[in-house]
């Protein structure tokens, strides 16, 4: 069946400042990049073929035979332009996506250090999406006390942390406004939309952080 472009597609960059055995560091027995792609999938979300994951030159077989083991063979895997940066492999993808798929119109964009967002997540980053938001991210609120300090390391205040809130990922993104915060990298002034993060979720220090990860996975598993 042909792709239509009302489909929504998402993009994973694994950037020249992220090594190769942090993205693919085995999470639960299968890699982070793994985990992460499949809280994209699932029915009203991405489909498998529409998610591209950009990478550098290097990375791009060990991406593929980690997608291709866990069944995702469906996954583009894309080289960036040199040196790599994530703006390129961003680059890379939603041109890729373009060509593939006709223009899309909504684009998640995902982070290999975030392997417990739930799917859940996603539903409220498309949904939001669909309502007309051109930017949109998951947040949840600062609970810890916020200190202000000066150049010595005194504190001076204490922030009032009711209007701050901490982000998490997939990220929604209009493909156009996408294409243009590649450009110029704010995107304070496209109206950035929020909705409710996973409390569960937690960025991860990979390959560090991947038996803790993995033992909340296991954690979470149906007896």
């Amino acid at each position: 069946m042909a792709s239509s472009a009302s489909e929504p597609c998402a993009i994973v960059p694994v950037d020249a400042t992220v090594a190769p055995h942090a993205a693919l560091a085995p999470v639960a027995g299968e890699a982070a990049l793994v985990w992460v792609v499949r809280s994209l999938l699932g029915p009203g979300r991405v489909p498998a073929a529409r998610v591209v994951v950009a990478t550098i030159a290097m990375t791009v077989a060990d991406v593929r035979s980690a997608l291709e083991a866990a069944g995702l063979a469906d996954v583009a895997v894309v080289a960036s332009a040199e040196p790599g940066s994530r703006g390129q492999c961003l680059a890379a993808g939603l041109e890729h996506l373009g060509r593939e798929v006709d223009s899309p119109r909504h684009v998640l964009v995902h982070d290999h250090r975030w392997p417990l967002t739930s799917t859940a997540v996603t539903d409220r980053v498309l949904g939001a999406l669909e309502a007309g938001h051109p930017v949109v991210v998951p947040v949840l609120p600062i609970t810890d006390t916020v200190k202000q300090v000066d150049d010595g390391g005194s504190v001076t205040a204490t922030v009032d942390r009711h209007w701050l809130r901490t982000v998490q990922y997939p990220r929604g993104y209009r493909a156009d406004t996408l294409a243009s915060l590649i450009d110029d990298g704010d995107d304070l002034g496209h109206g950035v939309a929020t909705v409710a993060g996973d409390p569960d979720a937690v960025a991860a220090d990979l390959p560090a952080d991947a038996a803790l990860i993995g033992a909340i996975i296991e954690g979470r598993r149906p007896r």
